[in-house]
């Protein structure tokens, strides 16, 4: 054994820590640029809203801006996808707690940024769906009667359970949960031989 071996072994490593550090950083970086242009955000969770809403054939809706505009009965209604109410803000802790588990514990990269993927996707799947709520229940009950009701309480209960559910999903992910009964291995006598 040359001294140059053992530093043939260690230079994966140290460019796989590199890789984690740059990783923590974009992460970090990432969630900066959510929080400055969460107008985008905001835009772009109304025009999903919007085509949903078009496509469900709930209502024939339209975007201003942040706004999603529809006629729910004889009236035009809409809502607002504002700061408080977009999922944008909502994914920017986990862009951060993902950064720092990648900065100071040995939670795999791939594993992570899964893990990541994941719960940002459910966060605007749930958001959506409060959203669909919302404007279903405008055409059903009216403009202001069906937002009070499915606002202040539906939308609380459906984006309240995603949130939860996405947090399960995450901690799921990153620690490696398996359901019972699952293996990581197949059996010893299904192993390929040779």
């Amino acid at each position: 054994m040359t001294v140059a071996e053992p530093l043939a072994e260690a230079e994966p490593r140290q460019s796989s820590t590199s890789l984690v550090q740059l990783t923590s950083a974009l992460l970090v970086v990432g969630a900066l640029l959510l929080i400055t242009f969460v107008r985008y955000g905001q835009m772009f969770e109304a025009s999903i809203s919007a085509g949903l809403i078009n496509a469900l054939q709930i209502s024939t809706a339209n975007v201003v801006d942040t706004s999603v505009i529809f006629l729910p009965g004889q009236r035009y209604a809409g809502f607002t996808v504002s700061a408080g109410c977009t999922a944008t803000l909502l994914v920017v802790p986990f862009f951060l707690v993902t950064a720092g588990l990648l900065s100071f514990s040995r939670f795999s990269l791939r594993r992570s940024l899964t893990a990541l993927s994941v719960v940002t996707l459910l966060i605007y799947v749930a958001n959506q769906a409060r959203l669909l709520l919302i404007a279903g229940v405008m055409r059903a009950f009216g403009g202001e009667r069906g937002y009070a009701i499915s606002h202040v309480f539906l939308g609380t209960i459906v984006s309240t359970r995603g949130v939860l559910f996405a947090i399960v999903a995450f901690v799921a992910i990153l620690v490696g949960w398996r359901p019972a009964g699952t293996r990581r291995h197949p059996p010893a006598e299904l192993s390929p031989v040779g």
